[in-house]
């Protein structure tokens, strides 16, 4: 049961109010789900995991209404390790620990047309079993490899594909040392790639060579980097002792790769529980973060929002009563924030149960017009908005009937969308 309504299975949605959607209807799983991703329309890619014997993974696509995708055509790979990326055309990329698709040998990368068919058009370059990352240059198919291994001299932790999954053997970084892997990488509309090699920045020219022109003057050594933002500019969490403190420091990187000076830096103390982590952006260009000093997590305010000048707004304070924090936020279309911790009050009025998903306005404030309830023991990963309001959740979900649900949709009361189909 999910606010007193039946619960529909492994996945629900629920309307605005937080009741059950009963239009919404969960597609029939074998085993368990993983979620490989999300549609700008509000579809979704995920893996139905036969856990009965090899742990062999159907690739399928759901509505966003959670009905199976009629066009999209299923495809089962040999092993559930894999992560996708969709790419603007609509077509997939697959890499994980597959050897296999459909019973045809595949060597951990492959490519997915937008219906689902196996593209044979691409065939992957790896010839050992590995796990690499993959980065798309543009919207044609051809992309980066990180990490990849016996592909050749100069072709190991950088390696740039044709569409047809051929390596392009005109882009060589020779033999430049790598003091480390590479953990993220930027395309750039040039042909030159920028990559991040164990915290600095170095750029390799359209054909690989190193591009001695290149600086950078990022502070300290970048741990992780978000998404880039309507300017370009990218946020990124970097390390570093401030004052003989070893700290957390958020600050924000330019277009050029430069370290951006309007930006007030955020620096918390490194292993505290109220560090300052990669931030929700807001369409005004404020940022929602935790809790940010020991004094506001003392007094369980556990978001903060910081405005475009770097200041933390004191009008925006949801106060929790207990001192966990927020296990996973989303920002709504309309301000509004929906959020997920451990905790039983809000601004001092009751949530139902410890573990719960609430919804804020947009000054931090609790909506009670949204009113959910999880099944018991449930643990939530990851929140999506869709249109119309509704609120995607993926995680695990334990329902009355013995299965376990791992994504539900909640309407915009609240309640579970019974007519989502997933």
């Amino acid at each position: 049961m999910i606010n007193g309504d039946r619960s529909l299975g492994w996945l629900n949605r629920l309307n605005t109010e937080g009741s059950i959607d009963q239009t919404f209807v969960a597609p029939e799983i074998v085993g368990t789900s993983k979620m490989l991703g999300v549609y700008p329309d509000g579809g979704i890619l995920y893996g139905d995991i036969d856990s009965s014997g090899y742990l062999q993974m159907t690739i399928k696509r759901a509505l966003p209404d959670g009905s199976p995708d009629p066009e999209f055509t299923e495809v089962v790979i040999n092993h559930d390790g894999a992560e996708a990326t969709l790419l603007a055309d609509g077509r997939i990329y697959l890499r994980g620990y597959f050897t296999a698709v459909d019973g045809e040998p595949v060597q951990n990368l492959l490519r997915l047309n937008a219906d689902g068919t196996v593209d044979e058009g691409f065939s992957s370059p790896l010839t050992t079993f590995q796990w690499v990352g993959l980065v798309p240059i543009g919207e044609g198919g051809t992309c980066f490899l990180l990490g990849a291994a016996g592909l050749g001299e100069g072709l190991g932790e950088l390696a740039r594909l044709d569409e047809n999954g051929s390596v392009d053997q005109t882009f060589n970084t020779g033999d430049f040392e790598y003091s480390s892997i590479i953990t993220r990488a930027f395309p750039q509309s040039d042909g030159s790639v920028v990559a991040d090699i164990g915290g600095d920045l170095r750029r390799f020219t359209a054909s690989g060579a190193l591009d001695s022109s290149f600086t950078s003057n990022l502070v300290g050594k970048p741990a992780r980097y978000g998404s880039p933002l309507r300017s370009g500019k990218i946020y990124y969490l970097t390390r570093r002792y401030i004052d003989n403190v070893y700290s957390d420091e958020l600050r924000r990187m330019n277009p050029d790769f430069t370290d951006d000076e309007s930006f007030t830096a955020i620096t918390t103390p490194y292993g505290q529980n109220y560090g300052v982590g990669l931030p929700i952006v807001l369409d005004d260009d404020s940022l929602i973060l935790g809790a940010l000093t020991a004094e506001r997590k003392s007094a369980r305010i556990e978001l903060s929002r910081v405005l475009s000048d770097g200041s933390v707004d004191p009008d925006f304070g949801p106060r929790f009563s207990r001192m966990q924090p927020v296990s996973a936020l989303v920002l709504m279309p309309d301000g509004r924030h929906a959020i997920v911790g451990r905790f039983d009050y809000v601004d001092n009025v009751a949530v139902p149960q410890s573990l719960d998903l609430v919804r804020l306005e947009a000054d931090g404030s609790l909506d009670p017009s949204f009113t959910v309830v999880l099944p018991e023991d449930s643990y939530v990963m990851l929140l999506r908005p869709q249109s119309g309001g509704k609120l995607l959740a993926f995680g695990s979900f334990p329902m009355a009937n013995g299965t376990t649900a791992t994504v539900l949709r909640f309407n915009t009361d609240g309640t579970l969308d019974e007519s989502f189909g997933f």
